[in-house]
């Protein structure tokens, strides 16, 4: 038997609270967003899902606003494999502490798989069932599983790039036997997999698995310069993850002109200056 659960640390209070502009977080105009994104990116994709066998823990602060409770509520009555755990701060500190005890106290399977998601990034709906058939088919039974094929949406060009692969990324699960050694995939930062002593199975797909939405309230994240050269020109890949933007608002074109035209000035601009040099030193 094995028991499947996604993990979203949603709000919970860290040491460090700014983000990478140097603005607090957690504040009010903060997680007005935060809620916007979830509803926008994490919850359609999650929800979407073409396998619903598996619980999704979200975890939040106690401290958390009273007028998100209800929103929060709604999220469980469209989703009752969705379970919200309120922490308090001094719980909230070791939460993958907690999480590890609570899993352990919550199922009896002989395997766990434990998977990832920032409350602001999206899942491919088939995320979930071809983690699990990677599972039985593989008979993985101590690893983690990744899907290096993603995409990143940007929500100031408004359009979507395809990334570079990448195996440590952000979207891993950990499969383990429900042992003494038990561990849930946050145990470690996710860059840090081949230190573990676990092994890391890449997924033998090319399909976009993972979308990491790059706005301007993340920790770190951001467009990666190669990522600017390869637009999803469809806004319909996004379909895959649930998300439906409308075409007005997928400026691809708009992108395409202004961003090319910008890389082909500088081109020509270098051009006219290497030749104008090559010039003078010919005098």
């Amino acid at each position: 038997m094995i028991k499947h659960y996604i993990i979203t640390a949603f709000n919970l209070p860290k040491a460090e609270r700014l983000d990478k502009n140097g603005n607090p977080t957690l504040t009010p105009e903060y997680m007005k967003e935060r809620f916007r994104l979830f509803e926008q990116f994490c919850f359609p994709s999650v929800y979407g899902q073409t396998n619903h066998n598996f619980t999704w823990l979200i975890l939040f602060s106690d401290r958390t606003d009273r007028k998100y409770h209800k929103k929060i509520k709604q999220y469980c009555d469209i989703m009752p494999n969705l379970v919200p755990l309120f922490l308090k701060d001094e719980t909230a500190f070791r939460w993958r502490d907690y999480i590890t005890e609570y899993i352990r106290a919550d199922t009896d399977a002989e395997y766990c798989i434990t998977s990832r998601i920032d409350n602001d990034d999206s899942y491919n709906i088939t995320y979930v069932e071809r983690v699990q058939n990677a599972v039985r088919e593989g008979k993985l039974k101590r690893a983690f599983l990744s899907f290096p094929f993603g995409l990143r949406y940007s929500t100031s060009y408004k359009i979507a790039f395809y990334s570079k692969p990448i195996i440590y990324n952000h979207f891993i699960s950990l499969i383990l036997p429900m042992d003494r050694d038990f561990k849930i995939v946050y145990f470690c930062d996710h860059t840090l997999l081949s230190e573990t002593g676990i092994p890391v199975i890449e997924a033998e797909i090319d399909q976009m698995m993972w979308l990491e939405v790059i706005h301007n309230t993340n920790a770190i994240n951001n467009v990666n310069p190669e990522d600017l050269f390869h637009p999803v020109f469809n806004r319909k890949s996004l379909w895959e993850f649930h998300i439906d933007i409308l075409p007005r608002h997928y400026r691809i074109y708009q992108y395409l002109v202004l961003h090319y035209i910008k890389i082909y000035f500088k081109i020509f601009a270098k051009i006219i200056r290497t030749k104008y040099q090559a010039i003078k030193k010919g005098r």
